[in-house]
């Protein structure tokens, strides 16, 4: 998946009410194939310890927060259908 790719699918995502800015979160990548859907997962955080930015990680290496509202958002985004399936935002404690 190239650069351009992601920056395609980025303009399609409408993130959620009470969000950042896109370029505020560091944004998490990894895909997945489960029951033949080709699937990127992202994980948007916005962090004060890391630049914003796109970074690719196995999914074992998921961030994993139970909490932060819009802080942390969500996306799962179908790359054979090229749609978003659905972004939604953390849970707040």
């Amino acid at each position: 998946m190239s650069p351009k790719d992601i920056s395609t699918i980025e303009s399609d995502i409408t993130l959620p009410k009470g969000a950042h800015s896109l370029a505020a979160y560091s944004r998490y990548y990894f895909i997945t194939d489960v029951d033949g859907l080709n699937k990127l997962t992202g994980y948007y955080i916005y962090e004060y310890a890391k630049s914003p930015g796109i970074y690719w990680i196995q999914p074992d290496s998921r961030p994993l927060m139970a909490d932060g509202g819009c802080r942390v958002i969500h996306v799962e985004y179908d790359l054979i259908n090229k749609k978003l399936i659905k972004t939604w935002c953390n849970g707040e404690a």
